[in-house]
Formats: structure tokens, sequence, C-alpha cells
């Protein structure tokens, strides 16, 4: 395990401990106006993340059957589908929030901190972590504004600015020395760029009860264009076979989610979607043929739509803790794989069953 990983793998305990035991404590009963000390460490549920979102802000364990693929199969199993496991820790950790003016006016500074890791717990030899990300950057900024009157089913918006956002993403360690054992051309890509986060939201509806649709568009803008989406190193790869975009250097997202009422007092059904348009990595994946024998497929500059389902049922736990939600859901995803360096590979489909912790 890299030394980066230890570092960030024990900033996020810290951050989720810090957002576990501080918000949790904070009564969340609703108020129409903050006083400014009220408003420390107090969680501003209006940003929770969507059910289908990519890169949640909350704690989801994912046991999806997905494509597989000869560059992350360690046995070398051959099978064109296997079962793997995805964790997801999320936290918009509350530095201050508030509300004003009888609540139709709202405002939130957060710390926003995402690990991804996506585990090959199935193989018969070992148990490979595949890829590890991290997404965390500056304090994100929101304004929110209650409605007056709904307009055209419109309650109220809201628009959340992140300044200064940084994603990186490692391979495994097993899984590296795998490939590099077998000699393949581009061992290791590293992924990592600086980009702006703009977010609007339509009807956020916060932890309410009530039957609710909203919508959330976002946009994220490459700061490090030189840099571009990822790197190469001369020792981890034939720096010949991999290319990089020349333009288009962002990505953009449309989300919906509907929610029921509140039945059996506790419960709601769950609707979930998202649309995402990523940029396709430039550099081969490699599979093996009738003989064993490695070879290269080529990939290419492109843009791809990817496209995430959700749906399933919570239970709202009415007690002041932080995880005051969680739900089943059934997900399904389509689109450019989206874990670290293997989003060269498209037509990445997966599926099953998840537990999702708000």
């Amino acid at each position: 395990m890299n030394s980066n990983f230890k570092r960030f793998s024990v900033l996020a305990l810290l951050l989720g401990f810090y957002a576990t035991v501080f918000a949790a404590d904070v009564d969340t009963t609703i108020i129409k106006n903050t006083g400014f000390n009220d408003g420390f460490m107090r969680p501003f549920k209006e940003n929770s993340s969507f059910w289908a979102d990519t890169y949640p802000n909350f704690v989801r364990a994912a046991f999806p059957n997905a494509t597989n693929s000869a560059d992350y199969d360690y046995d070398k199993t051959g099978a064109a589908r296997r079962n793997f496991i995805i964790a997801d820790l999320g936290v918009q950790v509350p530095l201050w929030s508030g509300y004003f003016d009888n609540r139709k006016f709202g405002v939130a500074l957060e710390l926003p901190f995402t690990i991804q890791t996506w585990m090959d717990m199935f193989q018969k030899s070992t148990a490979p972590l595949i890829n590890s990300g991290f997404m965390f950057g500056a304090p994100e900024i929101t304004f929110l504004h209650n409605l007056n009157k709904p307009f055209l089913g419109i309650k109220n918006y809201s628009v959340k600015w992140g300044p200064f956002m940084h994603e990186c993403t490692h391979m495994g360690e097993e899984l590296a020395l795998f490939r590099l054992r077998e000699n393949l051309a581009v061992n290791r890509v590293n992924p990592s760029y600086f980009f702006s986060d703009l977010e609007i939201t339509l009807n956020a509806i916060g932890d309410s009860p009530d039957e609710n649709h909203s919508f959330r568009f976002g946009w994220w803008a490459m700061y490090n264009y030189d840099w571009n989406w990822y790197q190469t190193f001369a020792d981890e790869c034939d720096e010949s076979q991999v290319s990089k975009p020349s333009k288009n250097f962002n990505e953009y997202f449309a989300q919906y989610q509907y929610q029921t009422k509140a039945f059996f007092s506790n419960f709601q059904g769950i609707v979930s979607g998202e649309i995402r348009n990523k940029q396709r990595y430039i550099y081969p994946s490699y599979d093996l043929d009738n003989n064993g024998e490695w070879f290269a497929k080529q990939s290419k500059d492109e843009r791809v739509w990817c496209y995430h389902f959700a749906t399933g049922i919570r239970y709202n736990n009415m007690k002041n803790t932080f995880f005051s939600r969680f739900g089943v859901a059934f997900e399904c995803y389509y689109g450019l794989n989206p874990y670290g360096q293997f989003r060269n590979q498209r037509d990445f489909l997966q599926y099953g069953f998840s537990l999702i912790f708000e």
C-alpha cells in the first residue's frame, strides 16, 4: 500500500469522525433564522447527493455484477462478467450553515471529501484492490432561495460552487504488480486533475418526509490544461502508447430524484437517475487471445454519455443523528468505466444492490 493511500485514508477517517461526532450532536430542529454562533458545524441537508450520483457525499456499499476485463482479472478467469464490491465514503463536513428572513434564504459552507474503492473480493488466489479514488477540495459555498410561491412546480433553487477541487486515483498494488509481471506496455497511468465545480439544484428538500421531484445540473471545469486528465511516468508505461485529449476539459451532468410521501410513518420510495458526459482516456486496454497471449485494444479521443439509475426504499430515523436515513437500492450503470485509469473502457455495465447511509 503506497504512502499516499495511507495518508488519504487516515485523513478520510478523521473527517468522517469529525462529521459524525459533531454533526450528530447538532440540534436539527427547524429554525427560521440562524444566529451566527448557532450555525457552526450545522449540517445543511439540502446539499445531500441524489442516490444515482456517481460521486456521492454519503456512505454507500454496493455489490454489483459488472463487465469483466483481462485488464483487472487477476486470476485470468476469462469470464465476461464478475461480482465486485464498491465502497463510497462521502462526507460534507459542515463548517457553517444558516437561514435568514424566516427561512427564505439559506447559506452553507462545507468541506467536501469522498473516497471510492473498487474491490475484487471473489478471486481464488487473492482479493486485490482494483482502484481507489479520492475527491476533495477547498470549502464549497451554497446559496439557497425558497420561493414565496411555487413557480412551474419549483419551490426553491440553490447554487453550489466548489472553487478548487481535486480528484486523484490509484490502481491497487497487487494489480499493478500483476500487470508489471505480464509486461503490459501501459502498466499504470496516474489520473489526477484540478477543477472547479458548479451545481444548480431545483426543489432541494433536505430530509423532509414529503413527496418531491428534485433536479440537479452540474458542470466541472478543469484548471490544469497542460497536466490534463492524467499523467504518465516512463518507468510505468510506454509513453508512446498514451495520448491526451486536446480539448473538452470539462464534465457535465444532469440528475433527477423522486421521493414518495412517507408511508408507514418513516419509509419512502426513491427513484433517481443521472446522465453524465465524460472524457474517454486515450491509451490501450488489454485482453488475452485464444492462445493466452496479450493484445492491445485501442481507445480513441471521444466523449461518452454515461447513465446511472437507482431505485429503492429509504427509512428515516427521526432521531437527531448524522446517519438519519438508511436505504436499500437496486442500481444500474452503463457507459464509460467510471473507475480511475480504466476510464479508457466504454460499454461498461454494472448492476446490483447497494446499502446507502445518509
